[in-house]
C-alpha cells in the first residue's frame, strides 16, 4: 500500500497543500480542514494511504476530527465516472448528499455519487478511520447513475445485508490481502450484492423503478439469447416496448447500453475464472449472446481499454500440461 501522505513526514507549514495534492493525484478532489477547535494546519495529524485492486482504487485514512467537502469546483475541474463506497472502520463520521444526512457508525456502508457535490465531518472528539473504493460506474451499476434519493443511503453494519457485505469488503480491501486470479470475482459478487441491495431499497420508494429491476432481471435470464431485444423483453414483462424504453431514459440510460455492459461483465468475470480455462475466447464471447468474435473483441476493448485476450493473461491464467488429463476424469464427488 502506496503512503500517500503522513503529517508525520511533512513541514507543518506544507500540511494543507500536499494533503490536498495527495488526494487530487491518489483519490479524488477534495477540500479538508481540521475540526478542532481553534486548530491550525499544524493540529492536524493525519495518514492517508492508497493501492489499487483489479480496476478500483482504495484509499485509507486515520486522523484527527477533519471536515472535506467535494465542490462543484472540483468536479468541473476533474469529473469521474465513478462511485465512492465508503466503508467506516472507527471513530464518527457524519456525511451529507442529494440532501440526505447520514450518520456513519463503525462497519456501515454508503454509496456515493464522485460526479454530485458531497460533505463529510470525520472523527470527534478523537481520531477516525475510514476505507473509500473507487468503483467505475459499470462496475457497480453497468453505468446508470444511482436512483434519486439512494446516494448518500446507509447501509447499516447491523442489517442483515451489512452483515455479509460489511466484513467482505473490509477483508478485500485491507492492506494485507493478496490478489488472487480470483479477485476480481470476489469483487463482482460484492458490488453485485451491492447493487442489488441499492436496487431492491429504491423499489421500496420509486414503484417506477421496482419495474425496470422485473425488467432487467428478465433480461439478465436471456443474455445467451443473441436475439434478445427491447421486444421481447417488453413482451415477458407485459408492456409496450416505447414503456420499456421510458423506463431506462428515466434511469439515464438505454436498453441497448445497459444489455452491452451486462454481458461484457459477464465475459470480463469468465476470462479471469481459472475454471473456464478450457473455452476459447470466441466461446465465452457466444455463452453470453455475441454472434461475431470480432463485434465482441471491439466491443470489450471499446468498454475495458484493453482487449480479452489480455484480460485472461494478466489474471494469471496459464495452461498446465495436466490440465487435459484432468478433464476427463470422472467426477468423484466429495
Amino acid at each position: 500500500m502506496d503512503v500517500a501522505f503522513s503529517t508525520t513526514s511533512t513541514a507543518a507549514a506544507d500540511v494543507l497543500r500536499r494533503l490536498h495534492e495527495a488526494l487530487d493525484t491518489k483519490f479524488v478532489g477534495l477540500d479538508v480542514a481540521p475540526r478542532t477547535c481553534g486548530s491550525s494546519p499544524t493540529g492536524l495529524h493525519a495518514r492517508f494511504s492508497s493501492h489499487e485492486l483489479d480496476d478500483l482504487s482504495i484509499a485509507r485514512f486515520t486522523s484527527t476530527p477533519v471536515s472535506a467537502y467535494r465542490t462543484p469546483r472540483h468536479i468541473d475541474r476533474a469529473p469521474r465516472d465513478e462511485y465512492i463506497v465508503a466503508l467506516h472502520i472507527s471513530g464518527a463520521a457524519r456525511f451529507a448528499q442529494d440532501g440526505r444526512r447520514t450518520v456513519l457508525r463503525p462497519g456501515d456502508i454508503a454509496v456515493l455519487d464522485s460526479d454530485r457535490p458531497y460533505a463529510f465531518e470525520l472523527g470527534g472528539p478523537g481520531p477516525f478511520e475510514h476505507v473509500a473504493i473507487r468503483v467505475p460506474r459499470g462496475r457497480l451499476t453497468a453505468g446508470r447513475p444511482l436512483p434519486v434519493g439512494i446516494a448518500g443511503a446507509r447501509l447499516a453494519a447491523t442489517s442483515d445485508a451489512g452483515r455479509l457485505l460489511s466484513p467482505y469488503f473490509r477483508t478485500l480491501t485491507a492492506p494485507d490481502w493478496k490478489a488472487t486470479v480470483l479477485t476480481s470475482r470476489f469483487l463482482d459478487s460484492g458490488l453485485s450484492l451491492l447493487a442489488a441491495v441499492l436496487e431492491e431499497s429504491a423499489s421500496g420508494t420509486a414503484p417506477r423503478l421496482s419495474e425496470l429491476c422485473r425488467l432487467q432481471r428478465e433480461a439478465r435470464r436471456r443474455l445467451a439469447d443473441p436475439d434478445l431485444s427491447p421486444a421481447t423483453v417488453a413482451a415477458a414483462g407485459h408492456m409496450s416496448v416505447r414503456q420499456l424504453h421510458r423506463l431506462f431514459a428515466e434511469d439515464g440510460t438505454t436498453f441497448g447500453t445497459w444489455l452491452r455492459n451486462e454481458r461484457l461483465r459477464h465475459c470480463y468475470v469468465d476470462l479471469t475464472d481459472p475454471a473456464l480455462l478450457h473455452l476459447p475466447v470466441a466461446d465465452i464471447a457466444q455463452r453470453w449472446g455475441y454472434r461475431s468474435p470480432a463485434h465482441f473483441s471491439r466491443a470489450f476493448s471499446d468498454r475495458y481499454g484493453t482487449t480479452p485476450r489480455d484480460v485472461r493473461r494478466r489474471a494469471g491464467i496459464r495452461r498446465s500440461p495436466g490440465f487435459d488429463l484432468l478433464r476427463n476424469v470422472p467426477n468423484q464427488g466429495i
